[in-house]
């Protein structure tokens, strides 16, 4: 019987260290990534469904090459500053531009889309160049890259910017009459309109087709931080992957479709 109690009991030893071998490779392997982010529904947003469609495409990918992430929601410019001082892994996300490019890394692109000009119904607005919009009242977001053409404009001082918080703030400019234009991103601009304008004012505010500037936003990691080169380069693969696999065109089809625009609780302004 005490025979038997031994192997019973080196069995179980040997279970149980297999078991606590198995867990510590896995917590190696599941490295965590820390991500700063600010609010810009539906494409990332702390309450938004999975936090948005960005983070949607960015957590599989980090899935895939063996990692976690923890995403922390601050207002935009901490975000950055979090990120260019190395107290985060990376930011999600931006637009590249030669600025950012000298404290941040960029990946490959995590969405693809354009800038749009969003006007009341009530005016006939058509634009066919920069020229057509030059003196007018347009809201944007201060520090944020709208494209080498509209950027030029603002920085020529060629239109009269109305400095807003968010997108939800430049459609209020809009109706309240402070602002002939507002700059959106398009998947934004429509969750704004369709979720968080007053019912009455949904069908006032429309945008135009013709696009700003086509552009991409990636996710943006520290230069500070040690070791990102290779996580830059795993998830780049990752990346890829699922751009062959079609994964990042459904999930902005979605986002299209309202899928993440649903807030919980009381979200920041978008």
């Amino acid at each position: 019987m005490l025979h038997n109690n031994n192997k019973a009991y080196r069995a179980i030893t040997l279970f149980l260290w297999l078991c606590g071998l198995f867990t510590a490779e896995t917590l190696v392997a599941k490295e965590q990534i820390k991500i700063a982010s600010g609010e810009w529904a539906p494409i990332v947003g702390e309450r938004l469904p999975k936090h948005g469609a960005a983070a949607v495409v960015i957590n599989e990918a980090f899935q895939r090459a063996g990692m976690v992430t923890a995403w922390k929601f601050y207002p935009w410019q901490r975000s950055y500053l979090y990120v260019t001082k190395g107290r985060a892994h990376a930011s999600a996300i931006w637009a590249k531009t030669p600025k950012r490019e000298k404290h941040m890394v960029f990946s490959e692109p995590v969405l693809e889309t354009t800038n749009v000009f969003f006007h009341l119904k009530s005016k006939n607005f058509q634009w066919n160049s920069f020229a057509d919009v030059e003196k007018k009242r347009i809201a944007i977001s201060k520090g944020y890259s709208y494209g080498p053409g509209f950027d030029a404009l603002v920085e020529g001082n060629r239109i009269r910017p109305v400095y807003v918080l968010s997108g939800l703030h430049g459609m209020q400019k809009l109706l309240g009459g402070q602002a002939e234009l507002v700059v959106v991103n398009f998947y934004v601009g429509q969750h704004i309109v369709h979720n968080r304008l007053l019912p009455e004012d949904r069908s006032k505010v429309v945008y135009h087709s013709k696009p700003i500037h086509d552009g991409s936003w990636s996710l943006a990691f520290s230069k500070k931080k040690k070791g990102n080169d290779k996580i830059i380069a795993s998830f780049n693969r990752a990346l890829r992957q699922l751009k062959n696999e079609g994964f990042i065109d459904r999930v902005y089809k979605d986002a299209s479709k309202g899928l993440y625009s649903k807030l919980k609780g009381n979200a920041k302004n978008n």
